[in-house]
């Protein structure tokens, strides 16, 4: 079963992909400034950028996607994965990704090393 993960998605259908795409957990990204950063988390977050800007911000301070997701009372959700940066003193950063940037950018990556 191919997922469809065109947006905004229901909140069923958010689930559903969030799901599927837990495996992912524990990969290690490498970001454009050389940073690396795991993923902590898959999440279904809000669609629309300022309820996703508040959830992200209260799942900082919670740590916690389900409680942090409590006031939003839309139908409209977004697949969203959460990223630790992975730091050997100091605190960590977190850093929203969405799922389908993150599955673009793995699907260039996939199909350059297998053209050379």
């Amino acid at each position: 079963m191919e997922l469809i993960l065109q947006e905004p998605l229901t909140l069923g259908h958010a689930i559903t992909v969030c799901n599927a795409y837990q495996h992912l957990k524990g990969n290690v990204i490498i970001s454009e400034t050389g940073d690396f950063e795991v993923i902590e988390n898959i999440v279904y977050a809000p669609y629309d950028k300022l309820s996703q800007t508040l959830f992200f911000k209260l799942f900082k301070e919670m740590k916690d996607a389900t409680k942090a997701i409590a006031f939003y009372d839309k139908e409209e959700y977004s697949v969203v994965l959460i990223l630790k940066e992975l730091v050997p003193f100091g605190e960590a950063y977190y850093k929203l990704h969405h799922l389908t940037e993150y599955l673009k950018k793995s699907d260039n990556t996939i199909r350059t090393n297998a053209l050379q």
